[in-house]
């Protein structure tokens, strides 16, 4: 059989005072890490919709420079089929 020790109130006391400051530094920890992950998720948002901006321009720019490229062929191939009314036939199907 184990021998017990008496405990005294001050060893109790000393036990919840530890135990105290362990949950203490637990949930200060746990705040901490917590801060840090929402304030990285925000800089990632951020710069995903700085990266989103970034492409719907590009995609805009390209888009107009296509159409522009576009409406030149048709206007040059409408120029030379009015210049050359002896080819339209073949341009007739």
């Amino acid at each position: 059989m184990m021998p017990t020790f008496p405990t005294t109130t001050v060893d109790r006391r000393s036990r919840r005072s530890v135990i105290a400051f362990g949950v203490a530094v637990f949930l200060a920890l746990t705040t901490a890490l917590a801060y840090n992950l929402y304030s990285s998720y925000q800089v990632h948002i951020v710069n995903a919709q700085g990266t989103a901006s970034k492409l719907t321009r590009a995609l805009e720019e390209h888009t107009v420079r296509s159409f522009e490229a576009v409406d030149a062929v048709l206007r040059s191939t409408a120029m030379v089929r009015s210049l050359c009314p002896s080819s339209s036939s073949v341009w007739k199907h």
